[in-house]
């Protein structure tokens, strides 16, 4: 193999290299950042469960009614909210609403998709303590619904879903942020070391 055959693919296998070094990082950089958040919404929606186990324990103890129990979760749950970030709670079996921001939808099924919820959501929680899933959701003052990340669970005793979503729009603004430099960082290697393959080829012609 000539030597000008050989720089042209050592050129070409580092090109290659950049190119797939930056899909890798990138790929990376999403898995990481989807599952912190992941791991976050899991950590809300234990410790939301923790609190009506407290509840339910009271109720089994006979220290309260189950009326009086579930009033106070909802009540309790209800209050834990900043602008778009709130728990939710619907009931498993009949897909009520129980707890949401928008009174309107309280002690109902929401006509807007509340039953394909249920089952979507039921669908999730098969086999699993809590469930991940991934759907768009309304965003207050957004034209189109956005992506959003739910951690769901099944509260048994009293046959509800208990659940917490976040946007991830976020996510993908940083992850193309990062894209960007780093196409940018790999698209300058790429032109420095294809013209060096181009000059040390012209080079090796005109010898």
């Amino acid at each position: 193999m000539k030597l000008r055959t050989r720089i042209i693919l050592l050129c070409a296998a580092a090109l290659l290299g950049i190119v797939v070094l930056a899909v890798v990082s990138l790929s990376t950089l999403r898995q990481t950042m989807i599952k912190e958040r992941t791991k976050q919404l899991t950590t809300l929606v234990t410790l939301a469960t923790a609190a009506l186990e407290g509840l339910h324990a009271q109720e089994t103890a006979g220290e309260l009614t189950r009326d009086q129990a579930q009033k106070e979760g909802k009540k309790l749950l209800g209050s834990l909210r900043k602008d778009e970030l709130y728990f939710f709670v619907r009931g498993y079996t009949d897909d009520v609403s129980l707890v949401h921001p928008d009174a309107k939808r309280i002690g109902i099924v929401d006509p807007k998709g509340g039953k394909e919820a249920g089952v979507r959501y039921r669908a999730a929680l098969e086999g699993k303590t809590i469930a991940t899933p991934q759907g768009y959701g309304a965003r207050p003052g957004a034209e189109e619904k956005v992506l959003k990340l739910y951690a769901i669970t099944r509260f048994g005793p009293w046959d509800w879903i208990v659940g917490f979503g976040d946007y991830i729009d976020d996510i993908d603004t940083a992850f193309w942020r990062a894209a960007a430099i780093l196409l940018g960082i790999g698209a300058a290697l790429m032109l420095v070391v294809g013209l060096m393959a181009w000059r040390m080829a012209r080079t090796l012609y005109g010898q």
